[in-house]
């Protein structure tokens, strides 16, 4: 029983990736209606700008990052190669 309730944490990995890919998801949406709308608005041609791709450069990252941070933290803590959570949140609060 000590050994599953240990294992708790591989929740906060999943949450990590549930978020990540919902994030992912939001973004494909938003992406979708601001692309019809800019064409709507430009009798329908299409106009790229680069200010606009760094935009979502940056928020496409933060989804794949945390769908990679979530998973390789399940991955480490199933190994082994990780400590439980909550060994780790008293050794940064205690030193």
């Amino acid at each position: 029983m000590k050994t599953i309730f240990s294992y708790w944490d591989v929740s906060l990995g999943l949450i990590a990736i549930g978020f990540g890919i919902y994030r992912w998801a939001k973004y494909f949406i938003y992406v979708k209606k601001r692309d019809d709308n800019l064409i709507r608005k430009n009798n329908g041609k299409w106009e790229s700008s680069y200010s606009r791709y760094m935009d979502d450069r940056y928020a496409y990252t933060m989804c794949l990052a945390l769908i990679v941070f979530g998973a390789l933290f399940i991955y480490n803590r199933l190994k082994g190669n990780m400590p439980n959570i909550i060994i780790l949140i008293k050794y940064i609060f205690t030193h």
